[in-house]
């Protein structure tokens, strides 16, 4: 086979994505999030804000818990009311199909971490061949939102799409933001 109608095979639709004919039509346009730039730029943005407000009394618990007991549970109470205030007033503007907005913001913010980490980690040889796979995966994420970049969403083609940047947004929560608090800070079960 040619050089040429392998790079084509294995390229598959994404030579389309730089045809200019297709880019002209609007259902590509709208798909990409392209037919109102900066409409959809707002919406990742204020999308980013709300999960940040979500998730802010977390992260100042973990950074803020120490040994006592009494004063753990008082910061526990103060999060979860806070929490859930945030949650309360913006129960009634969250709709679904927005969820996925951000995508494309939190996986570039964990690109630029990851490349940080892969820099400052050169001699560390535990560590570097896992950032090595967090950042193929990042590429790989960031890659498929490519076609829903501005417009990321779950519906659509989104429910394949937005998966691979959605595990790693999970993965961040759950591992990677914990571990640096922990090694930071103090304790990593007070965000988990």
């Amino acid at each position: 086979m040619p050089w040429a109608n392998a790079l084509r095979g294995v390229l598959g639709s994404w030579i389309w994505v730089f045809d200019a004919k297709v880019n002209a039509l609007n259902f590509y346009r709208e798909s990409i999030g392209l037919d109102h730039v900066e409409i959809n730029l707002r919406r990742i943005l204020a999308w980013a804000l709300i999960y940040t407000l979500a998730l802010l009394p977390f992260f100042v618990a973990a950074l803020g818990i120490r040994a006592e007991q009494g004063r753990r549970k008082a910061v526990w109470f103060l999060v979860a009311a806070t929490a859930a205030v945030i949650m309360a007033v913006l129960w009634r503007h969250i709709l679904p199909s927005e969820l996925a907005r951000p995508l494309p913001l939190f996986l570039v913010i964990l690109a630029v971490m990851t490349i940080q980490a892969l820099s400052k980690n050169r001699a560390d040889s535990i560590a570097r061949p896992q950032l090595t796979a967090r950042l193929m995966l990042v590429v790989l994420g960031l890659g498929l939102l490519g076609k829903i970049l501005l417009n990321a969403r779950f519906y659509n083609y989104g429910f394949v799409l937005a998966v691979p940047a959605t595990m790693l947004v999970v993965m961040a929560l759950l591992d990677w933001i914990p571990t640096a608090i922990a090694r930071t800070v103090v304790r990593e079960a007070a965000f988990v």
